[in-house]
């Protein structure tokens, strides 16, 4: 599965269950990605939990006119969401964190790729993504790229795939 998250520069993802993931530019990007890895991995699936989906529903709507109707319901149709979704997630599969324990499958090496999107801040947090000790050893960074946000002047993506 590829992970995408949205996080403070100390990996915090909630304070006082909060999202960090408001800005639309982020949402913009991740649409992006997903159409970028359909393209290479046509059967691929959008997998997220309830609470995520809410915010694609509400900012994706608005991301006029980068998405027409027909892409928006197109994208909306192709996201699958339930609370077991890490689970049920195949190997090319993107998954949408915000408020899941992902180290599970790290450590099962079910994760072959990241693609954080990063405050340039360390906001206060109370829930954080955790990575295993090792996680320098077998993820490399691939792609490092700075978008100007709505909420933040600066928001980097930073895309890791796992070394085989």
């Amino acid at each position: 599965m590829i992970i995408v998250s949205c996080i403070t520069n100390n990996y915090g993802l909630l304070f006082n269950n909060r999202r960090i993931a408001q800005d639309r530019t982020i949402l913009e990007l991740v649409y992006k990605q997903f159409i970028h890895f359909k393209k290479l991995h046509p059967d691929i699936q959008f997998f997220m939990n309830k609470y995520s989906y809410k915010l694609f529903l509400t900012y994706l709507n608005n991301l006029n006119p980068i998405l027409s109707k027909k892409e928006y319901l197109n994208f909306i149709k192709s996201i699958i969401v339930s609370d077991s979704f890490l689970d049920e997630a195949g190997q090319y599969d993107i998954c949408f964190v915000e408020c899941n324990d992902t180290l599970p499958y790290f450590k099962s090496n079910k994760v072959i790729g990241i693609i954080f999107y990063k405050w340039n801040n360390a906001y206060p947090c109370d829930y954080f993504f955790a990575l295993p000790s090792d996680f320098t050893q077998h993820f490399i960074l691939q792609k490092e790229t700075k978008h100007i946000g709505h909420s933040h002047s600066t928001i980097l993506e930073e895309v890791l795939r796992h070394e085989q």
